[in-house]
């Protein structure tokens, strides 16, 4: 449900919240998919992707605490774990890989064009980071070590599926939770084959890393 007004490209819209009740105690959670809609009856007509998205995410959540917790769960703490779980598993390898590049850029020649590149910007890709790096410096192919070039193979390999989640174009990419019920890592052996068990390893780094980062 859409609460609270913000300001956004001068128009007024709503960000999506999501109420939770269980026990019959109520808690409202602030979704991190979507933007700013002027009703909910415009996230029903345009968005219904997301809407199923979201309610998936919420469900499967507080379903892996329950069996996780028993009687101990509470709503309490609930958007905290909501936020970790719903992470995009392709954002965090896109964000592994951006950092990999960073680390290693410093060598590279000549120095005063690193100015040129923006790491921080959230949802620029890592292919495109790659592409400007190997355009602007002279020694980029020289200081990828096979691990690194082992880890960008994969990541093509599995961004190759999922390319347009990575865009923003649709509501339907594995997240934190698919890795910690296991949906995901069953669906990565099913469609990588022999490759898979080295891809749910270099995941499974990623993952847990963003979850000591809470």
């Amino acid at each position: 449900m859409p609460l609270d007004p913000l300001k956004e490209q001068e128009d007024w819209g709503h960000p999506l919240y999501t109420q939770v009740t269980y026990d019959r105690k109520n808690t409202q959670i602030k979704c991190n998919y979507g933007g700013f809609y002027k009703s909910i009856g415009t996230v029903h007509k345009e968005h219904a992707d997301l809407l199923r998205f979201e309610e998936s995410i919420f469900k499967r959540c507080v379903l892996f605490q329950l069996q996780q917790r028993n009687e101990d769960f509470e709503l309490r703490g609930l958007g905290e774990i909501y936020d970790n779980h719903s992470k995009s598993i392709p954002q965090l390898f896109n964000n592994y890989l951006k950092m990999r590049l960073k680390n290693i850029l410093p060598k590279a020649r000549p120095t005063h064009l690193l100015e040129a590149l923006h790491f921080t910007k959230q949802k620029l890709r890592f292919s495109v980071l790659y592409e400007a790096s190997l355009r602007l410096f002279d020694n980029v192919p020289s200081l990828i070590s096979a691990d690194f070039k082992e880890e960008m193979e994969l990541f093509n390999e599995y961004t190759a599926k999922y390319d347009k989640t990575l865009l923003g174009e649709l509501y339907s990419f594995p997240v934190v939770i698919d890795w910690l019920d296991t949906t995901h890592i069953r669906q990565i052996r099913e469609d990588f084959k022999e490759k898979g068990e080295k891809m749910i390893v270099l995941l499974d780094k990623i993952i847990q890393s963003s979850l000591e980062l809470k």
